[in-house]
């Protein structure tokens, strides 16, 4: 496929009109060694300014992360690490709800033989504490695919409860608690007690009647279920995946564009300025399944 035919891609992809890019979704599948490349520049693009990339309202990087990471693409982890790390708001303004949707999986299949930079990002506390909470669980699925050791990272996690990793009220301490408990919290909950006496962990959230039920359940038992999330969510198709979120219409994301993989796909008419604003606002929240 010439170099063209790639652009035509991705500016497709880049176009948001309410619909699923079914069959440009396709098209990169196709020619996956050709356009990664391309896909990774333009997650770097988005680091340069940030900001510029929301103003100008691009689209193509949702479908950008969801490919790099169903190929597993490990030259794509430290851009994602990288974006995922900007502060504040910034995350969730590009992602939406990918940041806690997509984004544990997304780090854990990009990663290789290595967690050092998912660690980076749990330990930056400039970074949305939602992203922060991913990248445990992304660990914790490391831990139990023999990517890391589990003992070593429920003992690193265990070393993050002292009240200055994050706000007292913040996400990442619910996350946090919820990972050890995937990992089965034997030998922790003194910790996990300590945290909850503390007022770190919110009850409402996950409470110590939950690492008891799971202590009755057993250690295997418990890997097990984590095992099955990660497949869960490392085995879906792309298709399946992207085209439920409640940002693309249901109604139209199988009819396919005005022509397939090679042809000319044109861009539908620009909406109303007040139109505009209100589906942009809607896709970042609905990112997600």
């Amino acid at each position: 496929m010439t170099t063209d035919k790639i652009h035509e891609i991705l500016e497709a992809l880049d176009h948001y009109d309410g619909k699923y890019k079914r069959a440009e979704v396709n098209a990169a599948l196709e020619v996956r060694e050709e356009i990664t490349p391309h896909l990774i520049g333009l997650l770097e693009n988005i680091l340069v300014d940030p900001q510029k990339y929301l103003d100008e309202e691009h689209d193509a990087h949702p479908y950008a992360l969801v490919l790099l990471a169903h190929w597993r693409e490990q030259k794509a982890h430290e851009v994602i690490v990288k974006i995922f790390s900007l502060p504040g708001k910034l995350t969730g303004d590009l992602f939406g709800d990918m940041k806690t949707e997509t984004l544990p999986v997304a780090l854990f299949l990009t990663c290789g033989s290595s967690v050092d930079k998912i660690r980076e990002l749990v330990l930056n506390k400039n970074a949305n504490e939602y992203c922060r909470g991913s990248a445990l669980k992304a660990m914790a699925y490391a831990a139990v695919s023999g990517i890391a050791e589990r003992d070593e990272t429920i003992n690193f996690f265990a070393t993050l409860f002292t009240g200055n990793e994050a706000e007292p009220d913040s996400y990442f301490w619910c996350e946090l608690a919820c990972c050890i408990l995937d990992l089965y919290p034997e030998g922790y909950m003194d910790v996990i007690g300590k945290a909850c006496d503390d007022g770190l962990i919110y009850p409402g959230y996950v409470g110590m009647s939950s690492f008891e039920r799971v202590l009755k359940d057993g250690k295997e038992k418990t890997i097990s279920r984590l095992q099955e999330d990660i497949e869960r969510s490392a085995s879906h198709d792309i298709h399946d995946y992207m085209s439920l979120w409640s940002c693309y219409d249901q109604k139209k994301y199988n009819a396919l564009p005005p022509s397939m993989p090679g042809g000319s796909v044109k861009k539908s008419k620009a909406k109303s300025k007040s139109n505009k604003k209100m589906a942009k606002a809607s896709r970042k929240k609905n990112r997600k399944k």
